[in-house]
């Protein structure tokens, strides 16, 4: 099966949209750790290809080469739409994420207490680095990868890509401690089941977007090693960055109590925006 598999992927890859999309359809697994692979792969090249560069540098030619072949996918597949992007924001879209704002709370105050003290220019590059972030992961993980497995049944969905986009931050072992990671990686999970829910209760991905990448500025900030940025972070930040995603993570799962009530048969609850 393993082989029928492979074979099957370098069928999607070299084939045209039907077969792409079949590929996808049939083995979700496989399809999602490819595009995992390729979040990894296109970051790798470029610390490869820049090894004395500024992470900033290197950041961003990764996160640049990894939004185009991201996009492309998308094109080729016709799949912009059933990913999650263009759809018009609603006030039920709106209602849905309005609970995960609270996710930005220790991203703003971190920023109201260091902003002044930070280079704008880098500020700007580390925005600009959340931002590819927030569309590459949110496409590959609640936008691509969810739809393929939507035919599956929505729970099936919203739990595989959570785990798969939590464990996939498993390789940042590489670049910092392993406890660090794992709680990272704890860190991934709940993110990733609060943004799955409201993916599948709204129908659309470009809240989660920017949100993921709102959420994912500070910890840049912070990786500047700037010490007023460091001296910022105290028991507040850390606390905040706990109770909120567990506060969220209990609010997430109410919701798809809520929606398995409204969908009886779990394979007819794929949802227009995601056919």
């Amino acid at each position: 099966s393993c082989q029928l598999g492979l074979n099957a992927a370098a069928l999607a890859v070299f084939g045209g949209q039907k077969n792409m999309v079949r590929f996808a359809e049939r083995h979700p697994i496989l399809f999602s750790l490819m595009l995992v692979a390729i979040l990894n792969v296109g970051q790798l090249i470029w610390f490869i290809l820049l090894p004395h560069a500024e992470a900033l540098v290197f950041g961003l030619s990764g996160k640049i080469t990894i939004c185009i072949v991201i996009a492309l996918i998308m094109t080729r597949m016709y799949w912009w739409r059933a990913a999650g992007f263009g759809q018009r924001l609603t006030w039920h879209t709106l209602r849905e994420y309005a609970p995960v704002l609270l996710k930005l709370l220790p991203a703003f105050m971190l920023l109201m207490t260091v902003g002044t003290s930070l280079d704008s220019v880098h500020i700007l590059g580390w925005a600009a680095m959340a931002l590819m972030e927030g569309f590459s992961e949110e496409a590959v993980y609640r936008g691509l990868s969810m739809r393929a497995f939507m035919p599956s049944g929505w729970l099936r969905a919203v739990l595989l890509t959570t785990v798969i986009f939590g464990v996939g931050h498993i390789t940042n072992v590489i670049v910092q401690p392993l406890g660090a990671t794992l709680l990272q990686i704890a860190g991934a999970l709940a993110a990733g089941l609060i943004l799955a829910t409201m993916r599948l209760t709204s129908g659309d991905l470009l809240p989660a977007m920017f949100i993921h990448a709102a959420s994912n500025f500070p910890l840049h900030i912070i990786d500047m090693g700037s010490p007023v940025a460091t001296q910022a972070i105290g028991a507040w930040y850390g606390n905040a960055t706990v109770i909120i995603p567990v506060l969220l993570v209990i609010y997430s799962l109410w919701r798809l109590w809520l929606y398995s009530r409204q969908q009886p048969r779990p394979a007819e609850a794929l949802t227009p925006q995601m056919q």
